[in-house]
């Protein structure tokens, strides 16, 4: 949400968007403001998480979880690593071995805390894994900013 919204102003408006301590800040102003609002925080009311065939529904709303980040690498999010590298009975994480990680946060303030070593919740490694969304969602793509339409 934070990124699809910096986004969409710098291209809106692209002569406010000229440096580094600017754009740090609107980045900061709306982690600062998603703290309070937390326009995610029921995830689980308007998603669907199917991997691998398994519904995973309920642990996103049991944990909480506002935010959920599938990875084929080690690296997220400038160098951070929300799987981890403890071992939870669960495989190591390699980027060749054709699973996909699936770690849950709990908005802004997660995601700050993965650059000081916080990791998330881990909720499964798949091979397919399926979202389907009651309502509009903000998401990343590969690093880009998107918009989901729901889907019934």
């Amino acid at each position: 949400y934070i990124q699809y919204q910096f986004h969409t102003g710098r291209e809106a408006k692209p002569e406010k968007f000229n440096s580094r301590a600017y754009n740090k800040f609107v980045y900061f102003k709306g982690a600062f403001v998603d703290t309070f609002e937390q326009k995610y925080k029921d995830l689980s009311r308007f998603i669907e998480l199917i991997c691998d065939g398994k519904d995973y529904t309920e642990k996103i709303r049991e944990e909480k979880i506002h935010c959920i980040v599938f990875l084929n690498i080690k690296s997220y999010g400038a160098g951070t690593n929300p799987w981890g590298s403890h071992n939870s009975g669960m495989r190591t994480q390699a980027m060749d071995d054709g699973y996909i990680e699936v770690v849950g946060l709990f908005g802004a303030p997660s995601m700050g805390a993965l650059q000081v070593g916080v990791t998330g919740v881990r909720i499964c490694q798949c091979k397919k894994a399926t979202i389907t969304t009651r309502k509009a969602v903000h998401c990343q793509v590969d690093g880009e900013p998107s918009y989901l339409a729901p889907r019934f």
